[in-house]
């Protein structure tokens, strides 16, 4: 059986969080408790793409300025590596059933952040990502 649900970013970002995370990732059980099987969630060793992503070039930046296309020099602040994958995510809806490319980043910074490029130039993100709760929606960039 399967359902067709709608869930809206601005509405319940957790749920699609939640969702574009178990798209991106090839997520392993773990752990079985009684009759309940636990996935890997969140730490970096779990960030293995799912066979359909297709990798991009990593995006280095500035800490200061944690925006793209910040420039990668030398200086008080710390430069990060962004690893970004995408993958065509669907169908979604009201874009006439169709399916959307959504480009995925994450960094690991001992609680990993984990963005979600959306199609209307929003970002979906979660600054720490071993939990499956705190993803928040934004028009600017992400900062930790």
């Amino acid at each position: 059986m399967k359902f067709t649900i709608e869930i809206d970013p601005e509405v319940n970002p957790d749920a699609v969080g939640e969702y574009l995370r178990s798209a991106f990732f090839d997520e392993q059980v773990t752990q079985k408790i009684g009759d309940h099987e636990y996935k890997e969630t969140g730490c970096y060793s779990t960030f293995e793409w799912q066979e359909d992503v297709e990798k991009l070039d990593p995006i280095q930046v500035c800490m200061e300025d944690s925006v793209e296309g910040a420039p990668a020099e030398d200086g008080p602040f710390p430069l990060f590596t962004w690893t970004r994958g995408k993958k065509l995510v669907g169908p979604v809806y009201p874009v006439s059933n169709k399916c959307v490319e959504i480009e995925c980043r994450w960094f690991w910074d001992g609680d990993g952040t984990l963005v979600f490029v959306l199609p209307d130039g929003q970002y979906l993100a979660n600054t720490d990502c071993k939990k499956d709760h705190g993803w928040y929606l934004t028009d600017g960039p992400v900062y930790f």
